[in-house]
């Protein structure tokens, strides 16, 4: 039924809960903004499996854990926006495959413990 998809936009709709691993369906979308909602839990593998996906925004949320290694399969991102979540670890290494990507927005909060220690190619 959503199939053709291209773009969904929940911004600061009091979402909470987990990010639905079926939204990785959608395999049309190319923006998708969750933020300032109230999810929790880690975010779907599903997702990254939306290869034509150019832009994520999912700041202010509640999101945990690390960043799975999946994301490096969003070969066509140009922007993500991870800022104020309570993400742990390091990115993975798979990122600096994201060659397409022009704007990371990673602003630390006080939950955030993220570390960015990587080299991405020049």
């Amino acid at each position: 039924m959503l199939g053709n998809l291209e773009a969904l936009d929940l911004h600061d709709n009091q979402l909470s809960g987990p990010i639905p691993h079926e939204l990785g369906n959608l395999s049309k979308l190319i923006a998708l903004d969750l933020s300032q909602n109230m999810l929790s839990s880690s975010i779907p593998v599903s997702l990254f499996h939306i290869v034509g996906l150019l832009t994520i925004d999912l700041h202010k949320n509640y999101l945990n854990g690390a960043l799975p290694d999946e994301i490096g399969k969003l070969l066509q991102i140009i922007f993500i926006d991870i800022s104020s979540n309570h993400f742990l670890g390091s990115l993975p290494g798979s990122f600096g495959q994201l060659q397409t990507l022009t704007d990371l927005r990673k602003q630390l909060s006080f939950y955030s413990t993220i570390q960015f220690q990587i080299l991405l190619p020049i």
